[in-house]
């Protein structure tokens, strides 16, 4: 279980008609995590509780195997660099969690997402 900012639809779908999944890689697009676990009652922001959050650049892990997005935004999250994982290669040992990995990003125009906090299995 974690507690993560997942996007609405509208979001989901800008983020992937500008950004596109290269054939045979798992597009996601979902959310950004804010940390492992459930909610934090005090500590969290409310379940439901909405918030804008605008990409400000892409990048890929070290291995080539997953991309994300940066994002800028005011929802708290525990990584480094807030962000949204945008596709990961399975085939080639891609994992959502090595988003966390990537050190380089490339300035990108911005996209405003929006998303309401959950909690996710």
């Amino acid at each position: 279980m974690y507690t993560a900012l997942v996007l609405d639809a509208a979001s989901v779908a800008a983020l992937a008609a500008a950004f596109n999944t290269p054939e045979g890689w798992e597009e996601l697009c979902h959310h950004m995590t804010l940390h492992m676990g459930g909610h934090k009652s005090g500590k969290d922001p409310e379940l439901g509780e909405g918030f804008e959050l605008t990409v400000v650049g892409v990048g890929e892990n070290p291995h080539g195997n997953c991309r994300a997005v940066a994002v800028v935004t005011d929802c708290p999250s525990k990584n480094a660099q807030k962000h949204v994982t945008l596709c990961v290669n399975r085939a080639q040992g891609g994992k959502p969690f090595f988003s966390n990995k990537i050190e380089k990003w490339e300035t990108t125009a911005p996209i405003v997402l929006h998303g309401t906090v959950q909690e996710c299995a």
